[in-house]
């Protein structure tokens, strides 16, 4: 009796292993199912932030650079056809990066009018009747911050990107080379630390008041993740406190004008290897 009992855990045993070989050469091998990642690897919220939830235009392609408009109707986010990591590291970009534009309840996306064949824009924000955005339209490896078409920051040989115009202090805010930048009364100065240290600090969003900065940033494991810092002066800033995480990153933080919506970008990595960037939104919990 022990006898058979012990093949019948052996075959059971056996039965399992293959199972879950199985499985994950159907990972490996097959489809990458996007929904499956984002299940497993939810994004770490801090206390005051509800469940991030996936946007139905989400595919396995990239959508990254996502802003919403202050009364949270439209998102403009950039597109590209593919593993833009990949591209980018290997120099094999098999297109240009494209804004889309999504509207409430953000069931579907279009290409907006102001992407341009063979240039790349990236970035886009509407800030009051005003549009905001990152393009290589003058130099191929290097962007420039636009308004409504025309170039208002080009510095040689940098590349700025991440506009943010925060109208109540006629503030624009943007990121070269990861580090944070303001301009102001036709001067840019860079953010002091602790906003800039030496990780990469990115992607910067501000409140309608000006006195709260979001933003990505690499510091403590060199994953991208999500901080926010309270203003304290002309250019004084709080230590920044932590916002969201995930497994391999979440940036690009883009709020409602009222502050109950944040969206943000997650970066996925499937079985086989394959990089995604889907949007994602959360809801501020009730006190």
């Amino acid at each position: 009796m022990i006898y058979f009992k012990k093949i019948f855990f052996y075959q059971s045993l056996l039965v399992a292993v293959l199972f879950l070989l199985i499985f994950w050469l159907v990972l490996k091998l097959g489809p990458n199912v996007w929904w499956g990642v984002a299940l497993v690897d939810k994004p770490i919220m801090s206390a005051d932030w509800g469940e991030p939830q996936s946007l139905n235009f989400n595919t396995g392609d990239w959508e990254s650079s996502a802003n919403i408009s202050s009364d949270g109707n439209t998102l403009l986010f950039s597109f590209y056809p593919g593993d833009l990591s990949q591209a980018l590291a290997t120099g094999k970009l098999i297109d240009d990066l494209d804004v889309y534009y999504s509207v409430s309840p953000f069931i579907k996306a279009e290409k907006h009018t102001l992407s341009e064949d063979q240039w790349s824009e990236i970035g886009a924000i509407i800030s009051e009747s005003d549009i905001y955005y990152a393009a290589n339209r003058n130099h191929l490896d290097n962007y420039d911050i636009y308004k409504n078409g025309q170039v208002i920051i080009n510095t040689l040989n940098k590349s700025e990107k991440d506009p943010h115009y925060c109208a109540a202090q006629a503030e624009l805010y943007f990121e070269v080379d990861g580090y944070i930048y303001v301009n102001k009364n036709n001067q840019t100065t860079a953010l002091p630390f602790p906003i800039n240290d030496e990780s990469r600090n990115l992607q910067p969003f501000l409140t309608p008041d000006c006195q709260i900065i979001y933003f990505t940033s690499t510091r403590g494991d060199g994953l991208f993740k999500i901080l926010r810092s309270q203003r304290s002066g002309e250019n004084f800033w709080s230590e920044p406190e932590l916002v969201a995480s995930s497994r391999y990153g979440v940036g690009e933080p883009s709020l409602t004008a009222d502050g109950q919506r944040l969206f943000f970008v997650q970066i996925l990595k499937s079985a086989k290897e394959t990089i995604n960037a889907d949007i994602f939104y959360v809801d501020k919990l009730e006190k």
